[in-house]
C-alpha cells in the first residue's frame, strides 16, 4: 500500500503537489501508534512512523491548513483498515460522529465500516444526527432531499433502471412508427430491440457522468464521423424534454424533477451544492472526510465527493487502482489524480 499526501490551503493548491512518499504497510515496524484495535482480533494495528501526522493528528487544534492524502493499495493491503483507524482518531479526538464522513462503494461496506468505527467506543461518542458512514448516491440523494425541503417541494423518488429502460423502449417504439427519420437508415432495424434500448440508456448515463449533454454528444460524433451518435445525441435531448413533461418539472426555485436516475441523482446533488451556498457549506462542515474504494467513483460522482470533500480539514482517499469493476460504468479512479 503507498500513501502520498499533499499539503495543500483550503481550496486552493491543487491537490497533486506531493509532501512526500511512503511505503505503508498495517502490523509492520511501529511508529505512530493509534491505538486502534483490529476488531476481529482485538489486537492492536500498529502503523509506519510517516503517517504520524495523519494518526496522531491533535484535533483540539485550530485549523491552519488542509491535509489530502491518498492511500493506494490492492486487496488484504489494509488501506481500508486505516480508513477506520483515521475516523476513530478522530472521533476520539473530539471531532464526533457528527464530524465525520466515510463514503464506500456500497451499502453493505458502509454497514461493515460503521460497525468497525463503533465498535468499542464510548457509549457516548456512539450518538450523532446524520449517518456519518454512507455510499455515495445516499449521500446525494440526502443532498437532493434537503434541497427540495429548503424550496418547499416534495423529495424526488429514484427511476429504477428497468423503468427507465420501459420509457426509452417507448420512445424508440413511437419515433419508429412515424418512420424514424432522426435515425440513420441502417440502424432502424435495431431500434425496436431491447437490447439496443438498453445500450442507449448506458450511452446516455455515460454521458451524464461526465457532464456531456446533446450539443456535446453531437458535436462529437460529427468529429469522430459517428451518424450514430449525432441521432443519439437528438434523442438524448429529446428525452430530456419527454422526462421533464413526464415528471413535471418543480416551480419555485428549484428545478429538481419528480424522479431522477442514478446519474441524474449525483448531478442534481451537484447543481443544489452550485445553487445554494448555505446548503453546500452545510454539506462541507465535516472536519474528515475519508473515501473507500475511489476506484468505482464515475467522473461526476468523483467531482460530487470533491465538492463535499474540499471543507474538511483532512480528507482521505484510498483506491486500488487495478481492482475497478466498475469501469463499463465509467468508474475511472478519477478522484485521486484530481
Amino acid at each position: 500500500m503507498w500513501s502520498h499526501r499533499a499539503v495543500t490551503d483550503p481550496a486552493e493548491t491543487p491537490l497533486d503537489q506531493p509532501g512526500g512518499r511512503a511505503r505503508v504497510e498495517p502490523g509492520g515496524r511501529a511508529g505512530a501508534d493509534p491505538g486502534a484495535t483490529d476488531g476481529a482480533a482485538g489486537t492492536q494495528r500498529s502503523w509506519p512512523v510517516e503517517l504520524a501526522e495523519l494518526l496522531g493528528r491533535d484535533w483540539a487544534a485550530p485549523r491552519r491548513r488542509q491535509d489530502r492524502w491518498v492511500v493506494r493499495g490492492g486487496p488484504g493491503s489494509g488501506k481500508s483498515a486505516l480508513v477506520v483507524d483515521v475516523v476513530r482518531e478522530a472521533v476520539l479526538g473530539g471531532v464526533g460522529l457528527d464530524g465525520v464522513l466515510v463514503l464506500t462503494g456500497s451499502s453493505r461496506a458502509a454497514a461493515e465500516t460503521l460497525e468497525e468505527i463503533t465498535r468499542g467506543l464510548p457509549p457516548g461518542l456512539v450518538v450523532g444526527t446524520d449517518a456519518p458512514v454512507r455510499t455515495v448516491h445516499s449521500l446525494a440523494f440526502a443532498v437532493v432531499r434537503l434541497a427540495a425541503a429548503r424550496n418547499d417541494a416534495p423529495p424526488p423518488r429514484l427511476r429504477t433502471g428497468a423503468e427507465h429502460d420501459a420509457v426509452i423502449r417507448e420512445t424508440l417504439l413511437g419515433e419508429l412508427a412515424d418512420g424514424a427519420p432522426h435515425w440513420p437508415e441502417q440502424i432502424r432495424p435495431a431500434l425496436a430491440t431491447v437490447g439496443f434500448a438498453r445500450e442507449l440508456r448506458d450511452l446516455l448515463l455515460r454521458s451524464l457522468e461526465r457532464g456531456i449533454g446533446p450539443r456535446d454528444l453531437a458535436r462529437l460524433g460529427r468529429e469522430a464521423g459517428r451518424p450514430t451518435w449525432v441521432a443519439a445525441a437528438g434523442f438524448f435531448r429529446r428525452h430530456e424534454e419527454q422526462m421533464a413533461l413526464r415528471s413535471g418539472v418543480r416551480g419555485g426555485e428549484t428545478d429538481l424533477p419528480e424522479a431522477l436516475n442514478a446519474a441524474e441523482l449525483v448531478g442534481a446533488a451537484l447543481d443544489a451544492l452550485t445553487a445554494d451556498p448555505d446548503l453546500r457549506e452545510l454539506f462541507r462542515a465535516r472536519r474528515l472526510v475519508a473515501v473507500d474504494d475511489a476506484q468505482h467513483l464515475d467522473p461526476l460522482a468523483a467531482e460530487f465527493v470533491a465538492a463535499i470533500g474540499g471543507g474538511a480539514d483532512v480528507l482521505v482517499v484510498a483506491e486500488d487502482g487495478d481492482q475497478s469493476v466498475f469501469r463499463f460504468r465509467g468508474a475511472d479512479g478519477g478522484l485521486a489524480r484530481a
